[in-house]
């Protein structure tokens, strides 16, 4: 029985991978993604390796990322049901523009269907463009551990809720209720 078929896929047909840096985490990720999507995930990595010499690789939160010094992304892919998802962290600077749009600013996804296949001329010059914008500096979350998508700049806060802001501060904010049964945080009155 092969390590792939030990992997838990979870809803997409996504690999359920442990943490860790280097190419072996993301090597057991593109291995244990099942059907057409393994020959995207593949493909694409190979793109991307032969495009960017010395490319550093992480797998995190079940998605492999790619970036030149090994803490900032530039580029992530994660599997969807009908397709395998690729962000580009700095998307909103490259031309063409990916097709979609994301809530974070900044953030632009490619959608690659079953039917569709990879454009990689339009792939290798967007990766091109996407390695020498700024990467993608991760958040970190109540363990330490970097999250992307969630830049430290202060333009990437304006989306955030007051609820969620909460999470992130040491201090509770006086105008919730931390203790709420329901697992969701409620107002309060202030008095």
């Amino acid at each position: 029985m092969s390590a792939a078929s030990n992997v838990k896929l979870l809803s997409g047909d996504n690999p359920q991978i442990p943490k860790g840096v280097g190419n072996a985490p993301v090597a057991s990720y593109i291995a244990a993604v099942p059907g057409w999507k393994h020959g995207i995930v593949r493909a694409v990595d190979e793109l991307v390796v032969s495009t960017i010499p010395g490319v550093k690789k992480a797998v995190k939160w079940n998605t492999p990322l790619y970036g030149l010094d090994g803490s900032t992304w530039f580029l992530s892919m994660h599997c969807f049901k009908t397709y395998v998802r690729l962000t580009f962290f700095n998307g909103t600077e490259l031309d063409p523009l990916p097709e979609k749009s994301s809530k974070v600013p900044g953030v632009r996804y490619h959608d690659i269907g079953e039917a569709q296949g990879i454009d990689t001329d339009r792939l290798t010059a967007w990766i091109k463009q996407a390695v020498l914008l700024p990467g993608e500096s991760c958040e970190k979350d109540h363990d330490g551990e970097a999250r992307p998508g969630r830049c430290q700049r202060a333009d990437r806060h304006a989306y955030r809720k007051p609820w969620r802001l909460a999470r992130r501060n040491p201090r509770p904010h006086p105008g919730l209720d931390q203790a709420s049964r329901s697992g969701r945080r409620r107002r309060v009155e202030m008095g």
